[in-house]
């Protein structure tokens, strides 16, 4: 995205991340129909994207959790909530 870029060329070494809010907003719609639960908004706020990943991908053939584990898949490095939180 075109603001990574410029966030980068203004503020150098500053942290990036996408908001737990819009990320989650992302990964709502599809979890709800796939699992029915909160199981993978925890994993994400967590830092497991593997699990997230996994999760989207095994609902082969549905557009909608193709389409989320390409925006999890793409932003992965500005979702790493985990590591920014620190020890709780």
């Amino acid at each position: 995205m075109w603001f990574w870029g410029l966030c980068h060329e203004q503020f150098p070494g500053a942290i990036q991340v996408v908001d737990l809010w819009h990320a989650k907003q992302a990964l709502w719609d599809i979890t709800k129909e796939l699992h029915r639960d909160e199981t993978r908004l925890i994993a994400l706020e967590a830092g497991r994207l593997q699990a997230v990943l996994a999760a989207l991908r095994s609902a082969s053939g549905n557009e909608k959790a193709a389409k989320c584990a390409e925006y999890v898949q793409h932003n992965r490095a500005w979702l790493r909530y985990a590591d920014l939180r620190g020890p709780v």
